[in-house]
């Protein structure tokens, strides 16, 4: 389930296709739910990003990268490609990057299970303000906050701070896609304490307001939700009844054989790039050698 700061780029008004143009197609593909395509342009704006020096783009797609691998469950691959993202973010002292990249740095941590180090940097989330908006920044704050207790194991706790985040969407007006995040937090916790009429509960009420946003991929983990309450012992039949809902509804938005094509252009690009830093290397070394030799 992706919870992060949108990351968009305005394209440059010129005939050749810059990165900007690339990250603005991938956009278009992301907002269709068509991960594997989004990634593939994502790949392609990185790559031309580099090479066009344009810090910005390259950030924003290296963190829609990160956030597809997050969508996935590859989230050895996302906190990979935050990382690279937060690099460039705190090199170039971009305030609103480095912000939108600590949070998403605090989730993933959160995800794998480290707890101490999602602590460690929501310490330097907190102290990174977004200025773009303040108001999704505090909703992420309060979001991870609920996140590293969820990690820690304090469930009851979790939930009063995952409800705060949810008042606090209502209280705002932001989009209600924000309150849903939380109700499927709420549900997957209510799985851990073996409370399975609650998790049903969120389970439906995810799945309600997920249909009526037209979003597939909260569809899936509120379908994901109500599977594993019934098979509790609940009800098999109706365990199985979500369970192939869910594997349909999964297919559809992470097709397996397209991941992997998106997956093996990044290991292209990557080795790409590898290969470069090899060239360069190797470059520097033979000047040094004609250097020594001169003398």
């Amino acid at each position: 389930m992706a919870a992060w700061f949108p990351m968009r780029v305005c394209a440059q008004n010129t005939e050749k296709q810059t990165a900007a143009d690339i990250c603005q197609e991938a956009n278009a593909y992301y907002d269709r739910e068509q991960y594997a395509l989004a990634m593939t342009r994502y790949i392609d704006g990185m790559e031309a990003a580099e090479k066009e020096q344009d810090m910005q783009t390259y950030m924003v797609c290296t963190g829609c990268v990160a956030n597809i691998y997050e969508a996935i469950g590859d989230y050895d691959a996302d906190i990979i490609y935050l990382f690279k993202g937060y690099d460039v973010a705190v090199k170039v002292g971009s305030q609103n990057f480095k912000s939108i990249y600590l949070s998403n740095i605090v989730a993933a941590y959160c995800r794998l299970g480290y707890a101490g180090l999602a602590r460690k940097y929501y310490q330097l989330q907190a102290a990174t303000p977004c200025t773009n908006d303040t108001t999704e920044w505090r909703y992420c704050l309060i979001y991870n906050q609920a996140r590293i207790l969820q990690a820690e194991g304090r469930f009851d706790h979790a939930i009063a701070v995952h409800r705060k985040a949810r008042s606090f969407v209502e209280q705002r007006g932001m989009d209600s896609i924000y309150a849903v995040y939380q109700t499927c937090e709420i549900g997957n916790i209510m799985l851990k304490k073996a409370d399975y009429d609650q998790a049903l509960a969120c389970g439906y009420e995810s799945y309600r307001d997920a249909c009526r946003l037209h979003n597939k991929e909260l569809q899936v983990t509120a379908l994901d939700i109500l599977s594993n309450a019934y098979r509790s012992g609940v009800s098999p039949d109706s365990a199985n009844k979500y369970h192939n809902l869910y594997l349909t509804m999964s297919d559809s938005v992470f097709n397996a054989r397209n991941f992997y094509k998106a997956r093996n252009n990044m290991l292209q690009y990557e080795s790409r790039k590898n290969s470069k830093h090899i060239n360069l290397q190797h470059t520097i070394i033979d000047k040094q050698h004609l250097t020594i030799t001169a003398i």
